[in-house]
C-alpha cells in the first residue's frame, strides 16, 4: 500500500477536514500550510495531492496506478517547487505557469511550493497573477514555517491551514524526525545552560549542528519546551512534552518578557538555519544569549 497520509503522525483533524472538503468539491484552489518545520506539512500536502489524483476514492487508498505513481514521485500532474539555494526564483514560478498551461490528463493538477517564504518578491508577484485565475481542477499548496515571510497578498489569496507542533509521543514515534539521542542532547544543553555550565553546553553543540535536520529538530524541541514553560507558569495544560516537565518549570522561572524574547529568538534561529547561515555560529550565539537571560 502506498497511502502517504497513513504515515503522517498527528494532524488528524486537519487531514479529516481537508479530505472532506476535497470529497465535497469545496477545497480551496490555494492552500497555505503554516506550522513549525519538521512536523509533516509537506507529507500532508503530498497525501492530499494523492487523494485528489486517486482513481478509486478521495480517501486515497494507495493501491491504484495514480497513487503508486505519486508515491514514487513520478506523477505527471504534480509539480513540487523548493528553494534553489536559499531562494525560490522567478524562473521556478514561470515553470509553474508552463505547468498549468498543459492539457490536464486526469482528475486534478497540484503544485506544491515548499518553503514559500523563500520566494523572491518578483517570484511571489508572478505567482500571485497565476493564483488570481487558476485553471479548473488546479490546486496550489504553499508550505511555510514563517507566516510573516509570505507576502500578505499571497496570504489573502490562500486558505490558511495551521498545523500545531507534534506532541512528544508523536515526535518520539516518527522515524523522520530527530533521533532520541539528538533530542536528549538538546535537553541536556538547555539544562546545562540553566545550571550555569555554559562551556559544557557549548561542547555538546557539534552533535546538534552537524546536520541541518538535527539543528531544526533541536530548535523545535526547544520551542516546545518554551511553550510548556508558559503553560507551567500559567498553571494550564496539557504539556507537549510531559516527560520534560521539570526542565519546563526551570525554564518557566524566567519572567514573561524574557520567555517571549527567547521564543522570538528561537524562531529567528530557525529562519537563519533555513537561510543556510553557519549553524555552529548561530547555536553558539543563541546559547550565550540564553545564558545571559537566566
Amino acid at each position: 500500500m502506498a497511502r502517504l497520509l497513513s504515515s503522517v503522525k498527528g494532524h488528524e483533524d486537519r487531514i479529516r477536514r481537508l479530505l472532506q472538503n476535497a470529497s465535497e468539491n469545496h477545497l480551496a484552489p490555494t492552500l497555505l500550510f503554516l506550522g513549525p518545520s519538521g512536523i509533516g506539512k509537506k507529507k500532508v500536502a503530498l497525501g492530499l495531492a494523492q487523494a485528489l489524483f486517486c482513481e478509486v476514492s478521495r480517501e486515497a487508498y494507495g493501491s491504484c496506478p495514480s497513487c503508486l505513481r505519486l508515491e514514487k514521485g513520478q506523477h505527471e500532474n504534480l509539480l513540487v517547487i523548493e528553494p534553489d539555494g536559499v531562494q525560490i526564483k522567478i524562473e521556478q514560478v514561470r515553470a509553474i505557469q508552463d505547468f498549468t498551461r498543459l492539457k490536464l490528463l486526469g482528475k486534478a493538477r497540484v503544485t506544491i511550493i515548499d518553503e514559500a517564504q523563500a520566494m523572491t518578491v518578483q517570484a511571489a508577484n508572478t505567482l500571485l497573477k497565476i493564483l488570481e485565475e487558476p485553471p479548473p481542477h488546479t490546486y496550489f499548496i504553499l508550505i511555510s514555517s514563517q507566516e510573516g515571510g509570505v507576502l500578505p497578498t499571497l496570504r489573502s489569496r490562500s486558505r490558511i491551514v495551521r498545523f500545531a507542533p507534534l506532541s512528544f509521543q508523536e515526535t518520539n514515534t516518527d522515524p523522520d524526525l530527530a533521533s532520541e539521542k539528538v533530542r536528549q542532547v538538546s535537553y541536556d544543553v538547555l539544562k546545562k545552560i540553566l545550571q550555569g555550565d555554559r562551556f559544557e553546553a557549548l561542547a555538546s553543540l557539534p552533535l546538534l549542528t552537524k546536520e541541518k535536520e538535527s539543528s531544526l529538530s533541536t530548535i523545535q524541541c526547544w520551542q516546545r519546551l518554551v511553550r510548556d514553560a508558559w503553560f507551567t507558569k500559567l498553571e494550564i495544560g496539557p504539556l507537549l512534552n510531559p516527560a520534560q516537565e521539570s526542565l519546563a518549570r526551570d525554564l518557566g522561572r524566567m519572567d514573561f518578557s524574557t520567555l517571549d524574547r527567547l521564543a522570538q529568538e528561537s524562531f529567528q534561529l530557525e529562519k537563519d538555519i533555513h537561510a543556510n547561515v553557519d549553524r555552529t555560529l548561530l547555536f553558539e550565539t543563541f546559547c550565550r544569549g540564553i545564558h545571559g537571560m537566566d
